[in-house]
C-alpha cells in the first residue's frame, strides 16, 4: 500500500463454518497515527482485531507490521479488550513495574519509570490501591495504560470505553488523547460510537453488512466540520439497516 504505512491489513476473509464473517477487509495505519473502525454491533470488528492480534488466522489475506508477515503471530502488537483486567491481590503500582519490565523486551522500549508513568496522568493517588478500590473510569485509564506501556508500535483497543457513563466518558478521551500523543505509537480503536471515533481519530473506517465489508473512510484530521462527517455516517447506517430488513 506505500512506504508510508507502518500496518497493513489486505484483503482479509474470515469464515465460521457456513458463516462468512468478514470479506476483503483492507486498510492501512500510519506511523503514530490513530485509526476508527467504527461499526454497528455484530460486524466482526473484535473478529478483525483477534486477526490482527495474530491470535486468530484470516481465512485469506496478510497482516505485515514495517514490510514483515506477521500473519497469525503474537506479541507484535499491543492489545487492550473489554474483557482486560487488572491483578487483584496487586497494588496499582507494583501492577504496572510488571508491565514496565515487560516492556524492556520490547523492540521499541522505553526505560519507564512508573511513578512518573502516574503522575503524569494523574494517577499518583493510585499507586498503593488495589483494583478493588479503585472507581470504574480510573480503572479504564489504569488499563489503557497499561497498553500503551508495553512499548508496542501499534495497539489495539476493543470498546475501551464502554460502559462509562456519558460525563465520565467525556473525561476520559480527553485524558486518552493526552496519552497516546505521548506514546508516539498507533492505534486501532473499535468502537460502535460516532462521537468515540470522531474525537479521537485521524481516520475513521465504516465497516458493515454481512460478511462485513469497509464501506467507506473518511479523513477526519483535515476536517473542519465533523458534524458534517457524523451525518454522512449515520446515513450510511441507516441504508445498511432498511437493507437488512
Amino acid at each position: 500500500m506505500g512506504l508510508n504505512f507502518l500496518l497493513e491489513i489486505y484483503k482479509i476473509e474470515k469464515s465460521y463454518g457456513n458463516k462468512k464473517v468478514l470479506d476483503g477487509i483492507s486498510f492501512a495505519v500510519k506511523r503514530n497515527e490513530t485509526v476508527s473502525i467504527l461499526g454497528l454491533g455484530g460486524t466482526g470488528k473484535t473478529t478483525l482485531l483477534n486477526i490482527i492480534s495474530g491470535q486468530e488466522m484470516p481465512d485469506k489475506g496478510n497482516i505485515s507490521l514495517d514490510g514483515i508477515n506477521i500473519t497469525g503471530k503474537v506479541g507484535f502488537v499491543g492489545k487492550m479488550t473489554q474483557s482486560a483486567i487488572l491483578t487483584p491481590n496487586e497494588t496499582i503500582e507494583n501492577g504496572l513495574q510488571a508491565v514496565a519490565e515487560l516492556s524492556m523486551q520490547s523492540e521499541n522500549f522505553v526505560d519507564l519509570n512508573v511513578k512518573k508513568e502516574l503522575s503524569l496522568f494523574d494517577l499518583s493517588d493510585t499507586a498503593d490501591l488495589y483494583p478493588s478500590q479503585i472507581s470504574k473510569d480510573i480503572r479504564q485509564r489504569i488499563l489503557l495504560l497499561r497498553t500503551y506501556m508495553m512499548g508496542k508500535r501499534v495497539n489495539l483497543l476493543d470498546e475501551p470505553f464502554s460502559g462509562l457513563d456519558v460525563p465520565t466518558k467525556t473525561d476520559i478521551i480527553k485524558w486518552f488523547a493526552n496519552l497516546s500523543r505521548s506514546r508516539m505509537s498507533s492505534t486501532i480503536l473499535v468502537t460502535h460510537n460516532i462521537d468515540e471515533a470522531l474525537a479521537l481519530s485521524n481516520r475513521m473506517f465504516l465497516i458493515n453488512g454481512v460478511p462485513a465489508q469497509i464501506i467507506n473512510e473518511f479523513n477526519i484530521f483535515n476536517s473542519a466540520d465533523k458534524s458534517e462527517i457524523k451525518k454522512l455516517v449515520i446515513t450510511e447506517f441507516k441504508q445498511t439497516l432498511r437493507h437488512l430488513k
